[in-house]
């Protein structure tokens, strides 16, 4: 282990290496689902279209998992002082 190195940096790299994955398989999958019901309005009869939505539906969830796994924002409560009475 180098000096400037956390015993949990690993764990912090993986987190935001899921993120960034997660979220790009997000986007790409709504980007592929919208694509394909754009498609649809096009022309209907195109089995390309079915894999795009396919595809896209499965990056969106794919995404979606990872995000909901790594992407943990901890929001500390505010803390407040009790009214005077």
């Amino acid at each position: 282990m180098h000096d400037n190195e956390t015993p949990d940096g690993n764990e912090n790299s993986l987190t935001a290496g899921g993120t960034i994955i997660g979220f790009l398989l997000f986007i790409s999958g709504a980007i592929l689902v919208l694509y394909g019901l754009l498609d649809i309005v096009v022309r209907i009869d195109s089995l390309i279209t079915a894999g795009y939505l396919v595809v896209g539906v499965t990056c969106y969830k794919i995404g979606h998992a990872l995000l909901n796994h790594f992407a943990v924002f901890k929001v500390h409560p505010e803390r407040r002082r009790a009214p005077q009475r």
